[in-house]
């Protein structure tokens, strides 16, 4: 070997730079050698001058490669410990990790018979043939390297919880490199002993973020190490166990067994006492609210939703038969001017409200969400009543969708019988959520999309028509806003639209109750709440205007607008002008995949509301049963067997229970919002009771307490207009018995009886009160976050926006 090779070597190690930074150096030197011998050749430099860089580059080159001698090893070792131990999850990138060490290690080893050669150990003809082999495979592992580190960011760093991702990363990131761990750092082989979960050694990791003066620092210690903790720190989050994070392989028996509930975090359990019983007489009830707030904070659902699943979450609950068929009915009452301007108003209380729960859920991603809002923050009665309020919305919601989607079927086939549609609906809806809530949560994905694509493609085709694009058409212009007008019924035809309005934008709330199982709710809540109450109110606004342009409000054939009869949308009528048979049938064919989609939200909310009022003692406690893979089991079958209540399909009185059904889910959804506008006001004057400033809470309410008053004010109003409408109906019978209109008042205000003899009833039983101030808890179930480095960071990025990103991230992202 050369000795000015050998001095090169000494050289560099007398340097105290670790292996990936000698190669580093040693290829930007060989470059920088290789330009030089290219810039002395094109300035036509003297022989000797080029020969001498030339033999300074082949020099170079070749230490470069003795000091890559022997690392194939660690490529071959690493490989094959991935592919038996089978430490990454997700398989496609474990996959492709083994192929690219595996590549690196071939050329590696061809490198290194290159190499020999060089220096005469091993005089071999065919080395130069098989060095230009070795470069192929070389950019054959490179290329597969890019890939996996692509997917690698996108998977974890984007869409998985920011703990997790940190972890995952790191771990991916060293067992990617072709070079040994402990050349990046001295610890990092710990590093990857404890963060890899192997079957035969499997290292307990306790992750806990401890909060000083609201700033997070991470620890990470076995959980065989006793740890003292500081009495004046607070702890509040934490991943409990190796177990629940890396889900190791269990068979499919086991994962319906029950769930062992997450450890009570340190400082949750602070100052706890049991509620003292009520001096009734001859008997102990009483209700323990710190009990209830500790049990919805440590339930087991799995947290595996993504921001896009949130999104489109939202999406599926709202998004249904609201929009595409009882529209029919709003706008044959109030015209096409009271429908804009109410779905103008409820969008407005919407932004307040949807704002308010992503403060709350945020900072509180705990099980039953809102309703567990209401025990905590203001009445226990009211958190019972609320929760039941909502759980019986989902839960007779099931069989009206349902339903819907079976006559929806007689579209093209009216002598079919709806029963077997019943089975094979029920059926598809109970095997997704039986999946869990990951399988809920792309199922969501999928339906929405469908729809989202649908109503643009709507908006677009009603454009054309309206402009007489199509052939046989002519300009329709705002020709029905003129003749038979733009307002209806007159103030009355606007009351009643506006609970139309409301029962259309039900289910945005969904993404709250979501949070428990959501990965970071930080990252996705506020973004994701956001961004689906504009493009839902977009979607309606823009899409009913286009209906109200095509189809006059008198039109014979949406005065059946019901949400049972899909042939009475105004969707199908107005595609039904162009004269042409297909698209009529293709959007059917959107309004039946609607139909399914809150079907399966349905049994997704009735069944994680039934859940967490059975963590509160407020339902049986069967139905807090979660097995492993965090399903709600039995609250997800009960939900389901609700459903059977669809076979009435087939009744001739089928139409009088649907009614009675409906009515029950009508009103039930303004009382959970304006629930949410109240505890929102009560949580922050807790919080500022607190000594806590609103620069502490990791997402604010862009609309303040101010907007929770003005949404819950607004929603008083529509529930007072909806009792004025109940006894004075827009279009009432002058035939009408006093039967007509006691049943007219029930159907319209159900759900306002339900929800006054849960409340009371409980409140008798229990005898419980008003929480006080000072005795509501913002401590068990609060997640930390580093809430001023955050709040740095975002304040440095947003300075370098334009005016109008700023806006549009302030109100819209």
């Amino acid at each position: 070997m050369d000795k000015n090779v050998a001095l090169i070597l000494s050289e560099l190690n007398n340097i105290r730079f670790t292996t990936i930074h000698r190669d580093v150096l040693l290829k930007f030197l060989v470059f920088s050698s290789r330009l030089a011998v290219w810039l002395l050749t094109q300035k036509h430099a003297s022989p000797s001058t080029i020969s001498r860089f030339q033999v300074l580059m082949r020099q170079l080159s070749l230490t470069a490669k003795l000091l890559r001698v022997g690392k194939f090893t660690q490529q071959y070792k690493s490989a094959a410990q991935n592919l038996l131990s089978q430490k990454h999850q997700d398989h496609f990138l474990g996959y492709i990790t083994v192929i690219r060490q595996l590549l690196t290690a071939v050329y590696m080893t061809c490198d290194n018979a290159t190499v020999l050669n060089a220096i005469g150990f091993v005089p071999w003809k065919g080395a130069k043939t098989l060095e230009r082999r070795a470069y192929r495979v070389w950019f054959a592992a490179g290329v597969l390297g890019i890939v996996a580190q692509v997917y690698c960011f996108y998977q974890l760093n984007t869409e998985r919880d920011d703990e997790e991702a940190d972890r995952q990363s790191l771990f991916l990131a060293l067992t990617l490199l072709p070079f040994p761990p402990s050349d990046i750092h001295p610890t990092a082989p710990h590093i990857l002993d404890k963060m890899s979960h192997d079957i035969k050694k499997t290292t307990d990791i306790k992750v806990e973020v401890a909060l000083a003066r609201d700033v997070e620092a991470f620890e990470m210690n076995d959980m065989s190490h006793t740890h003292q903790p500081n009495n004046d720190t607070t702890w509040a989050v934490s991943v409990p166990s190796s177990e629940e994070q890396s889900k190791e392989q269990n068979d499919w028996l086991d994962g319906f067994r029950r769930a062992d509930r997450r450890a009570m975090k340190k400082g949750w359990d602070r100052q706890y006492h049991s509620e003292q019983p009520p001096q009734i007489p001859g008997d102990n009830r009483y209700f323990d609210i710190r009990a209830a707030n500790a049990k919805t904070a440590t339930s087991a659902l799995a947290r595996e939703l993504k921001g896009r699943h949130l999104q489109m979450i939202a999406f599926g609950g709202a998004i249904g038969t609201g929009l595409f068929v009882t529209s029919g009915t709003a706008l044959h009452e109030g015209g096409p001017g009271s429908v804009l301007i109410s779905y103008m108003v409820i969008g407005a209380l919407q932004y307040c409200t949807m704002q308010s729960l992503a403060e709350l859920a945020v900072i509180f991603p705990i099980a039953g969400s809102f309703s567990a809002f209401s025990t905590r923050f203001l009445d226990p009665s009211w958190g019972f009543a609320m929760g039941w309020n909502y759980c019986l919305q989902w839960l007779f919601t099931l069989p009206l969708e349902i339903i819907a989607g079976a006559f929806t079927i007689t579209y093209w086939n009216e002598g079919i019988t709806k029963s077997v549609f019943v089975v094979i609906f029920l059926a598809a809806i109970f095997v997704i959520n039986l999946f869990g809530v990951k399988a809920y949560g792309e199922a969501e994905f999928v339906f929405s999309t469908i729809k989202v694509t649908a109503i643009v493609a709507f908006i677009l085709l009603g454009i054309v028509i309206n402009i007489g694009g199509e052939p046989t058409g002519s300009y329709i212009g705002g020709r029905y806003w003129v003749d038979p007008g733009l307002f209806n019924n007159g103030f009355k035809g606007f009351c009643s639209v506006l609970v139309t309005s409301c029962f259309s934008f039900t289910g945005t709330e969904l993404i709250g109750l979501a949070a428990a199982e959501t990965a970071n709710p930080r990252k996705s809540l506020p973004s994701a709440i956001k961004q689906v109450f504009w493009r839902i109110t977009l979607f309606y606004i823009v899409s009913l205007m286009l209906v109200s342009l095509l189809v006059p409000h008198n039109d014979p054939r949406i005065l059946d607008a019901s949400s049972s009869n899909s042939a009475a949308s105004p969707f199908v009528v107005a595609i039904e002008t162009m004269g042409t048979t297909v698209l009529p049938s293709v959007m059917n064919a959107v309004i039946l995949i609607a139909v399914i989609s809150v079907g399966n939200s349905s049994v997704y909310g009735s069944s994680r509301t039934l859940a967490a009022l059975a963590d509160q003692s407020m339902a049986p406690a069967i139905f807090s049963y979660v097995d492993k893979e965090g399903r709600p089991l039995a609250a997800i079958i009960f939900a389901s067997c609700v459903g059977l209540l669809a076979f009435i399909v087939d009744l001739k009185a089928h139409a009088i229970i649907f009614d009675w059904l409906l009515s029950v889910s009508a009103l039930a959804t303004l009382f959970t919002w304006g629930s949410i506008c109240l505890t929102h006001i009560r949580f922050r004057n807790a919080w500022a009771h607190a000594s806590h400033t609103l620069e502490q809470l990791p997402f604010r309410a862009r609309s303040g307490t101010f907007g929770s008053w003005f949404a819950l004010v607004g929603y008083s109003l529509i529930l007072i207009s909806q009792v004025w409408i109940a006894v004075s109906p827009v279009e009432q019978k002058k035939d009408a018995t006093a039967g007509d209109v006691v049943q007219n008042i029930f159907l319209r205000l159900m759900a306002v009886p339900i929800v006054l003899v849960m409340y009371l009833g409980h409140k008798l039983w229990y005898r419980t009160g008003f929480v006080k101030l000072e005795d509501i808890d913002i401590q068990t179930g609060r997640r930390y976050y580093r809430v001023h480095l955050m709040s740095e960071q975002d304040r440095e990025a947003r300075g370098a926006w334009p005016f109008w990103k700023k806006a549009y991230r302030y109100f819209c992202a």
